[in-house]
């Protein structure tokens, strides 16, 4: 039992260096907040990103650290969808019209 214990421990200590690790500004001892883009596709400068970079056919993710808010692409009916992008460093959102149907959060081609 305490084996098991100490190996849970140890994983969520690991879980927590690996965080702390990508979000410390660089000038500490982390890659920091300026290396999120490159892991996640980003159309912004550093504080944001937007998995598909404002793409209303793809259904993406849009992170603001600065703002600390997320947000998922959905269709609002079947004729839009409501695109998170980034505006700077903070999210945005808007609606987009489809030529074709919208589902499962992007317009369909």
């Amino acid at each position: 039992m305490a084996k098991t214990y100490i190996i849970a421990s140890v994983i969520v200590l690991a879980i927590a260096l690996v965080a702390v690790y990508f979000f410390l500004p660089k000038d500490n001892f982390g890659l920091g907040v300026d290396k999120l883009p490159a892991l996640t596709g980003s159309t912004a400068g550093g504080l944001c990103v937007d998995s598909d970079k404002q793409d209303s056919f793809v259904k993406g993710v849009t992170i603001s650290l600065a703002d600390k808010k997320s947000h998922t692409d959905y269709c609002v009916n079947s004729d839009s969808v409501m695109e998170g992008y980034c505006d700077g460093d903070n999210l945005a959102k808007k609606q987009i019209n489809c030529d074709n149907n919208c589902a499962d959060g992007a317009c369909g081609k």
